[in-house]
């Protein structure tokens, strides 16, 4: 792996438990310099056996003392010397993208080789492929560009239907939509009678006409494509504040604000017997 694919590796696999236990008699000085050189092995695959240049990498001066205590730790690698968990985290990585890219390299001969027992499902890139409507018998279109697709003496077969790639096709557009000068359109009563089930307190016609006013109140809000969303969503929050209709002998009532159950509960006390007198 070159020096421009190393930059490429992923990250680091760093145990804090590990390094934790294991730096505890180090001084604080070497466990900060150990993570330099960590990073820097990492990105370059080793640094140099000398306190000089290494002050130079890591960008402060680094103590003898400091030096000695760290240099036990390093083993020699490809390029200089590093820390030896580091370059098993690094092999490893290494070894994880070449077999990555070779795995591609063979699905990608398999995908395209044109051999009698395969079947390609895309031309690679770079290739010219050229009508054969506009090719003459010399092998030459009218540019006077070569071919690049092999001779063949064999006759064109046209492929069976299970091999000609069907078209995809989009989602019907839904066809309610509003506008602030016809309101509402594409309603079908199919779409009235579910929405009278799911929504069984809401006035279907009157919460229409509510979102109507709603939308030429406010303009800007009315900038939509998806009318049926906001449509359930209007009459599903109308639903949950109690709706308008009784339905099946039941009453919806609406939601209380919070002054409205303050006002109700201080009636309640007030109406409420004292307990020093019960018959006041």
């Amino acid at each position: 792996m070159d020096a421009k694919q190393a930059r490429k590796l992923p990250h680091l696999n760093f145990s804090p438990q590990e390094w934790f236990f294991s730096t505890r008699f180090h001084s604080l000085e070497a466990r900060g310099l150990l993570i330099d050189l960590a990073a820097i092995q990492w990105m370059r695959g080793g640094f140099p056996n000398d306190r000089a240049s290494v002050e130079r990498l890591v960008g402060v001066a680094v103590s003898p003392s400091v030096w000695d205590e760290v240099t036990p730790l390093f083993v020699e690698v490809d390029s200089g010397v590093g820390l030896r968990w580091v370059e098993a985290e690094r092999r490893e990585a290494i070894q994880r993208i070449e077999r990555a890219a070779e795995s591609g390299s063979k699905g990608a001969k398999k995908r395209y080789d044109k051999g009698a027992h395969s079947h390609p499902i895309a031309t690679p890139k770079g290739a010219h492929r050229v009508p054969i409507a506009i090719l003459d018998c010399t092998g030459l279109d009218r540019t006077g560009l070569e071919r690049t697709e092999p001779e063949t003496s064999q006759p064109l077969v046209a492929l069976a239907p299970s091999q000609v790639a069907k078209p995809t096709r989009s989602k019907p557009k839904d066809t309610i939509a509003w506008s602030p000068d016809s309101g509402f359109v594409g309603i079908t009563a199919p779409d009235r009678a579910s929405w009278e089930k799911a929504y069984p307190a809401c006035d279907i016609d009157r919460q229409l006409a509510a979102a109507d006013q709603w939308l030429r109140a406010n303009p800007t809000k009315a900038v939509k494509t998806l009318w049926r969303k906001f449509v359930t969503g209007w009459f599903a929050r109308a639903q949950e504040r109690g709706g308008d209709t009784r339905t099946n002998g039941q009453h919806y009532p609406p939601r209380q604000t919070i002054e409205e159950k303050a006002n109700a509960l201080a009636e309640i006390l007030r109406n409420a017997p004292s307990r020093r007198n019960p018959n006041a």
